[in-house]
């Protein structure tokens, strides 16, 4: 499965895609303009309950079972570029305030991650969908 939003993929992943060069590939260092695609590109991935938030990290609602389906995808164009576009981000993040970014937003793809393990083993809170 491909994820849906690799049209709006921050640049340093679009360029990795093309390049074909998946063993050396090194985007140039920008981690102001990284966090802010990262934002862009990780909000159109999330349940539409957390895109409506204007608060970053985006919302935690621990109380429902969320469709993660734009985000649950397997294989080399499903959440392994997210993973992907972590590590380009952690070797950018020098700074202590681009590193408090960088770590805000690992924390949020570690939790997703964690609610979509959950969904797939089937074991939600309450088992109630989220409102919308």
């Amino acid at each position: 499965d491909r994820l849906s939003a690799l049209s709006d993929a921050p640049e340093c992943l679009k360029q990795f895609l093309s390049s074909r060069k998946y063993d050396t590939f090194e985007p140039a260092r920008d981690p102001e303009a990284l966090s802010s695609q990262f934002r862009s590109f990780w909000l159109a991935l999330q349940p539409s309950w957390r895109r409506e938030s204007a608060s970053w990290p985006p919302p935690k609602n621990l109380t429902c079972v969320s469709d993660w389906s734009l985000l649950s995808k397997g294989g080399p164009n499903g959440f392994y570029l997210v993973l992907k576009l972590m590590s380009f981000w952690a070797k950018m993040a020098w700074y202590t305030d681009e590193r408090r970014e960088f770590e805000e937003a690992m924390k949020d793809v570690n939790w997703a991650l964690g609610e979509i393990v959950k969904e797939v083993h089937g074991s939600s809170i309450l088992g109630k969908r989220c409102r919308r």
